[in-house]
C-alpha cells in the first residue's frame, strides 16, 4: 500500500523562508499532499523582534494563501530536532523541507545534528535540504537593525518616514548604513507574498530594483 505524502516545511527568521515554503508548495501539489509550516522561536533576544513579527505576518499570510497549517513553537528545553519529530509525528509528515544556512537557529543542520537526530528517531522521512542565501541579519558590519519604516510618494520618487501618516504608501522596514550620517541604507517590503529589498539614498528611493 502506497503511503499516503505529508509535507513539512520548518523556516527560521529571514527573508529566505518564503522560498523555503514556495519549494514545500510545489511538493506538495505534486504529491496532492497536506502542507505544513514550522517555526521554533529561539530568539529571545530584542535585537530582530521587528523583523520577526513582520516575518511571522507574513508566514501565516502565506499558510493561508497555501492553505497550509501554521505551527509556532518556543523552544524551552527542547531541542529543535525534537519539535520538528514530535511535528512529524502528530502530521504524519513523509518529507521534511529545511534551509541551510539557518545553522545558527538549526543547530547546524549542515554539518548533520539535526539530520542524524530527526533519522534516528523518525523512520521513512526524506529530507530536503535546501541552499539558501545569506539573511540580512547576519551583515551586521554594514547595517544598523532594522527599524519600521514607510516610503510615501513624493514628485521624483519616494520619501522614507518613520511614522505612518494617511499619505503612506509602502510599509516595512529600514536597515541604516552604519558608514553614513545620511538615512541611506536597505528598505524591506513585502508585496505579492515576496520580501523585496531596495536602496535608500539620503531618505529617497529612486529606483525600485530588488536587489535580493
Amino acid at each position: 500500500m502506497k503511503m499516503k505524502e505529508a509535507i513539512l516545511v520548518c523556516v527560521s527568521y529571514g527573508r529566505n523562508a518564503e522560498r523555503l515554503i514556495r519549494r514545500g508548495w510545489r511538493m506538495a501539489q505534486s504529491f496532492q499532499a497536506p502542507l505544513y509550516i514550522l517555526t521554533v522561536d529561539t530568539v529571545s533576544y530584542e535585537e530582530y523582534q521587528t523583523e520577526k513579527q513582520e516575518n511571522l505576518t507574513v508566514w501565516k499570510e502565506l499558510a493561508k494563501h497555501y492553505q497550509a497549517e501554521f505551527f509556532v513553537e518556543k523552544k524551552g528545553s527542547r531541542t529543535v530536532a525534537d519539535i520538528i519529530v514530535e511535528i512529524s509525528r502528530r502530521k504524519h509528515v513523509t518529507q521534511i523541507v529545511l534551509g541551510q544556512t539557518a545553522q545558527s537557529r538549526w543547530e547546524q543542520i549542515t554539518k548533520g545534528s539535526i539530520v542524524n537526530e530527526i533519522l534516528k528517531k523518525i523512520d521513512f522521512i526524506d529530507l530536503h535540504i535546501v541552499s539558501v542565501q545569506r539573511e540580512l541579519h547576519q551583515w551586521e558590519d554594514q547595517y544598523e537593525k532594522g527599524v519600521r519604516a514607510y516610503l510615501q510618494k513624493v514628485e521624483d520618487g519616494y520619501l522614507l518616514a518613520f511614522e505612518r501618516t494617511e499619505k503612506t504608501d509602502v510599509e516595512g522596514i529600514f536597515f541604516k548604513d552604519l558608514h553614513t550620517d545620511f538615512e541611506s541604507g536597505l528598505f524591506k517590503y513585502i508585496e505579492n507574498y515576496q520580501t523585496k529589498i531596495i536602496k535608500v539614498s539620503d531618505g529617497r528611493v529612486k529606483d525600485w530594483t530588488n536587489i535580493e
